[in-house]
């Protein structure tokens, strides 16, 4: 068991490893709701791309800090998570944040008629919550 205290048994965060971990909820297929989901978490792995690549305010924002939002841990645990993270979408949300609930795992995202729905301003709500320590909503 001593390889569970090595620091070599954290691995650093990666692209495919994030989005590997983190698992959509969608609705049905062949629907409205599962279309503006789609667009939503496509929107949301070019964030991912581009926060890999180094996009953020100072570079305060790192796949790590987007990992914490959501679970509350900067790193994936060596034996997992006992609860898998999900990111679920959500019509009925106060603003056009993302939330985090990180008793349950979840990223939640906002689709809709009043959320913002060019890249730019999408990814400033984006950087907005994930440059922050704050959980739940903002």
């Amino acid at each position: 068991l001593s390889f569970l205290f090595r620091k070599t048994a954290v691995l650093p965060m990666t692209y495919p490893k994030l989005v590997k971990l983190l698992d959509p909820i969608f609705s049905d297929e062949a629907t409205n709701q599962r279309q503006r989901e789609e667009r939503t978490y496509r929107l949301f792995l070019n964030y991912l791309k581009e926060v890999s690549a180094g996009r953020g305010v100072d570079g305060n924002i790192s796949l790590h800090s987007i990992l914490k939002f959501v679970t509350g841990c900067e790193n994936e645990p060596v034996l997992g998570f006992q609860m898998k993270p999900t990111i679920c979408f959500d019509t009925n949300m106060p603003s056009c944040l993302p939330m985090g609930n990180t008793c349950i795992s979840r990223l939640t995202l906002p689709i809709g008629e009043n959320v913002s729905m060019t890249k730019e301003e999408v990814f400033s709500f984006f950087d907005y919550a994930f440059e922050n320590d704050y959980f739940g909503l903002l």
